[in-house]
Order: structure tokens, then sequence, then C-alpha cells
């Protein structure tokens, strides 16, 4: 990775929201005016297209690596960026930037510009909605880019570059018939590389179309999330098709408990 100020990057926007309950006018508009492009995309209504959804949903994969059954709602917002990922695999952009329709525009310009002078190779994607989960190793660059060795539970706001874009896209070929996750599928963490700023926070109005999903996390106790966690942990072991790689469980599993000890 290394920072250019002499050659910036393309940069090209995509704003993911609801048809019938579009809240990003505003930030569709400022996306036009810093990025190269900026479009929207529709995504799939968890309440009006419940038999869509529940084509691509996976029973036992999602209480495997969750441990309970996913939401209407994720598993539509997990289908949207899927598909933003394949409609635009051919665009001729160096940064993907993917956001939801109820990010707010603050600390957004500084985002872009990061984006237009940061130049990574490797297949890569960096989170801008860190949270509790990212756990990660000193700065090892002046841009305050840090490596995330655990899977982020945002999709807020992201940037693929061009490489990482055609990685996902091999990724999903083999995912297929497997299930839709919530977040980021953890074949991502076989497939690129993780990073975020250390220095920059965005905000989103607090509206989602996710219900209910706080509450689950609260009805789940320590205890109860460890002994989920060594159950799966043995079924990893002995299970020899997981379609999940040793390490991409790590990183979502015990990666994110031990972010959480440690951000807490």
């Amino acid at each position: 990775m290394r920072v250019d100020h002499r050659n910036p990057q393309r940069v090209d926007a995509v704003v993911l929201g609801l048809r019938d309950n579009f809240r990003g006018e505003l930030l569709v508009d400022f996306l036009k005016g810093k990025c190269e492009s900026a479009q929207i995309y529709w995504g799939v209504n968890p309440d009006a297209d419940k038999d869509a959804i529940q084509g691509f949903t996976y029973p036992r994969r999602e209480i495997y690596l969750y441990s309970r059954r996913l939401l209407a709602g994720e598993l539509a917002c997990s289908f949207g960026h899927q598909q933003i990922i394949h409609e635009f695999s051919s665009e001729k952009t160096d940064w993907l930037l993917i956001c939801e329709d109820n990010l707010l525009l603050c600390n957004l310009d500084t985002v872009i510009l990061r984006l237009k002078h940061t130049h990574i190779h490797k297949p890569s994607l960096i989170n801008f909605f860190p949270n509790r989960y990212n756990l990660s190793l000193a700065p090892f660059n002046p841009s305050k880019m840090r490596r995330n060795f655990t899977i982020p539970s945002h999709t807020k706001c992201y940037a693929i570059n061009r490489s990482g874009v055609a990685s996902l896209i091999a990724g999903y070929k083999q995912w297929t018939g497997h299930g839709f996750q919530a977040d980021f599928p953890p074949f991502y963490f076989d497939a690129i590389n993780f990073y975020f700023f250390k220095d920059i926070r965005l905000e989103t109005d607090g509206s989602s179309i996710i219900g209910n999903r706080q509450n689950l996390k609260q009805q789940s106790s320590r205890f109860t999330r460890g002994m989920r966690f060594c159950s799966k942990l043995l079924e990893l072991i002995t299970v020899t098709e997981r379609h999940v790689s040793v390490r991409a469980f790590f990183a979502l599993k015990v990666g994110r408990l031990l972010a959480e000890k440690i951000n807490t």
C-alpha cells in the first residue's frame, strides 16, 4: 500500500436503498460532486419480497456461523451488497465506494480524498464504519490505515479496489448455494484484505431496515455465546464440508469476541 498525491485514483460510488423509502437524496448529490460517478442501486425490500429472500436462505449455515436464524432484513441487505458487486464488476474504477442510504455526510469528503490517494494492488476492502469488533495491529503507514484481523460487522460504508471486486466475484461463484450471511460473508476474509482508517468516523441517522437485531444480541449472554462457540468449534473440526476456512471461522468467532473484550 502506498499514498500517492500525484496520481489520484478513480473513485465511483453506489448508494444502496429501497425504492419505496429512499433516504439518500442528499448523499447521492454530494457523491456526484466528489466522485467520478454516483449511482443508486435499489435493494430488496425485506417486507415486500419475503418469498424472494427465502430462496436465498440456508438455515444450517446461518446457525453454524451465527448461532441463530438470520432476520429477513439481514438477508436482504446481504443480497443487495452482493448484487452491487456483480452489477459493477465491469466498471473501470480504482475504488468502488458502497454506501447505504442512511449515511450522513459528516467526514465523507475526507473518506473520498483518502481513497483518491490510496494505492493498493492486492485485493482489499476499506471499511469506513469500524466498531468494537475491529482487531488490528499498530499503524504501519503515514495514512493511519490499519489491517483488520476480524470480519467487520457493518456495511454502512466501505470501498473495494478493482482487484478486490474480481476476487469477490470468484469467491461468490464458489459460495453459490450456501446461503447469504449478515454483514460480510466469511469467505470475504479469504478473498481480500480488510483495512480501516483509525482517525475517520462516519455516522448514520440511526435508522435501519434490520429490525430487532440489537435485541437479539442482548438476549444472548456471554456464557451462552461461549457454549455455542465451543460446540461450533467442535463441529468445525469434525465437519469436512463447512464451506468456510478455519481462518475465516476464527476471524468471525474468536476474532470478534476478542476484539469486543479489548475494545469495550
